[in-house]
């Protein structure tokens, strides 16, 4: 190990004889590292995060435990809002999007259905659409981490599947009624 450590010392007297070349040998690539490192670097946590407005229409459990998920993501600077006010901030750029939990949503647990109402509404700030696609990956991981709590807390999983059950019947009784010629029944879904 001593020869190593006299072969370096060595070496390193003979660069000190040329500055043009302890230049290249170390200080270039000090300063190639810094520049990388500062363009690259991480930064402070949430400094990149992306401005979001989360809307609660619904109220129900289950949407404020999804609103509180959105609002741990490192990803996203959550602030709550109206829903009036969320538009008009992602209209004028003040807001990269805004997340609305419409009313019925908790009932569905995300899940939807022809007899819903309830669902996720994404509005995007038409010069930012290339977060539109990580905005909607993270409200699906939120919306999956929220049922597997759901479905995880103790008994409720039972109540999610008999409201998802009573839903589809409900959905096909109606389709049943209007095939027969009885009254047609619409729902909008906004998610």
């Amino acid at each position: 190990m001593r020869a190593v450590w006299a072969i370096a010392v060595k070496d390193l007297r003979v660069l000190s004889r040329h500055p043009a070349a302890l230049f290249w040998v170390l200080g270039f690539p000090m300063l190639q590292a810094l520049l990388f490192g500062a363009i690259f670097g991480g930064g402070e946590p949430g400094a990149n995060a992306m401005p979001v407005a989360v809307v609660d229409l619904d109220g129900s459990p289950y949407s404020r435990a999804l609103a509180e998920r959105l609002g741990r993501l490192e990803a996203l600077r959550v602030r709550p809002a109206s829903y009036d006010s969320a538009r008009a901030l992602v209209r004028r750029g003040r807001l990269a999007a805004y997340v609305a939990l419409m009313p019925g949503l908790g009932g569905t647990l995300g899940f939807g259905g022809a007899d819903s109402t309830g669902g996720i509404e994404l509005g995007v700030d038409p010069s930012r659409r290339a977060e539109a696609g990580v905005l909607e990956g993270l409200v699906t991981q939120a919306v999956f981490q929220a049922m597997q709590g759901e479905f995880g807390a103790g008994g409720s999983g039972r109540e999610v599947v008999r409201r998802g059950l009573e839903a589809s019947s409900a959905t096909r009784r109606r389709r049943r009624r209007t095939a027969r010629g009885g009254r047609r029944c619409c729902a909008i879904s906004s998610g």
